[in-house]
């Protein structure tokens, strides 16, 4: 079982090692990584980006059922990974600052 020790830990690593990306924001992530990366410098990787992005989001909406029993035992059952994304939609934050001028 997973404790409070280990999402603290998790979420030391995340802020020294990991500079993190979003699905919800997508573009302006791969943005992020080709400035720390320092991609895309040529038309044909733009395009196999740009073409990823228009045709890699498959997600379909689906009903909620936030509030019923079931979505409470996930919840809490996940519970670890939940506040994990929520450090890491933190963190992302927090980068944006730092690397917004990378070069």
């Amino acid at each position: 079982a997973l404790s409070w020790h280990d999402l603290e830990s998790a979420k030391e690593v995340f802020g020294r090692k990991c500079l993190v990306g979003l699905v919800e924001k997508a573009e302006e992530s791969i943005r992020r990584y080709e400035r720390f990366f320092g991609w895309g410098d040529n038309g044909e990787y733009n395009e196999c980006v740009g073409e990823r992005m228009v045709n890699s989001d498959k997600r379909n909406q689906h009903d909620s059922f936030e509030g019923t029993n079931a979505w409470e035992a996930l919840r809490k059952k996940n519970e670890y990974d939940v506040l994990l994304y929520e450090y890491a939609k933190n963190l992302y934050t927090q980068q944006s600052t730092m690397y917004e001028n990378f070069n």
